[in-house]
C-alpha cells in the first residue's frame, strides 16, 4: 500500500481529524534528503510531530535544531545531557521523583536510539513523507462520536502497538536496530 493510501485508510478508519504522521531517523548524510531544507529555528521533536499533524508541514532537523536535548538523545542524534542522565531533571526541576538515583533509573529505562546513530529526523504528514518512515503516529482528542478516546498509536514493521503519547520521541521511534 502506497503511503498516501495508508494514511487515507487512516483517516477513515479512526475517523482522525488531524494528519497521520510519518517518522524517520536519518541514519547518515546520505539519507538526507537533498530536496527538503533543514528548518531554521529550533523545535522540539514534539513540536515537529504537532507540526505535520495540525498544519501538514514537513521538518528536517539535525540535532541543532532539536530545542529539547531528552528527546534529542532519545532520538539517537546525542547522549542524554547530565542533568537527564543524572535524574536530577525530574527530582529538582520537575519533582516527579523523591530521589536523584529515581530519576537516574527512570531516564535509563527510557526505549532511546544508541547515541549517534541518528544523524537527522524527517517528520511530515504521512501522505506527504518523501521517504519510507519508520514508524508513524496519530493522537486524537475524545471523540465527539460516543465520547470514547483515541488512543495515541504508533506503527512498527511489527504493527500497531499503543503509546502514552504519540508526539513523545519515546513512543514514535522505531525500535533500537539489532546488532
Amino acid at each position: 500500500m502506497e503511503l498516501d493510501e495508508m494514511a487515507k485508510t487512516l483517516v477513515e478508519t479512526l475517523h482522525l481529524e488531524t494528519n497521520p504522521v510519518g517518522i524517520k531517523l536519518l541514519r547518515s548524510e546520505e539519507e538526507i534528503p537533498k530536496d527538503i531544507k533543514m528548518i531554521t529555528e529550533p523545535l522540539r521533536y514534539c513540536e515537529m510531530v504537532q507540526a505535520a499533524r495540525y498544519r501538514g508541514e514537513t521538518t528536517l532537523a539535525k540535532v541543532d535544531m532539536h530545542s529539547c536535548k531528552g528527546g534529542a538523545a532519545g532520538l539517537g542524534l546525542m547522549e542524554f545531557p547530565e542533568n537527564i542522565s543524572s535524574g536530577n531533571l525530574y527530582f529538582s526541576k520537575l519533582n516527579k521523583v523523591v530521589t536523584k538515583e529515581a530519576g537516574s533509573k527512570i531516564v535509563s529505562s527510557f526505549p532511546a536510539q544508541k547515541a549517534g546513530s541518528t544523524v537527522a529526523t524527517l517528520v511530515a504528514p504521512l501522505d506527504k513523507m518523501p521517504v519510507e518512515p519508520e514508524s508513524s503516529s496519530s493522537s486524537e482528542s475524545p471523540s465527539r462520536r460516543g465520547g470514547w478516546s483515541k488512543r495515541p498509536y504508533t506503527r512498527r514493521v511489527a504493527g500497531w502497538t499503543s503509546t502514552p503519547r504519540a508526539s513523545s520521541p519515546f513512543a514514535s521511534m522505531p525500535p533500537p536496530p539489532r546488532s
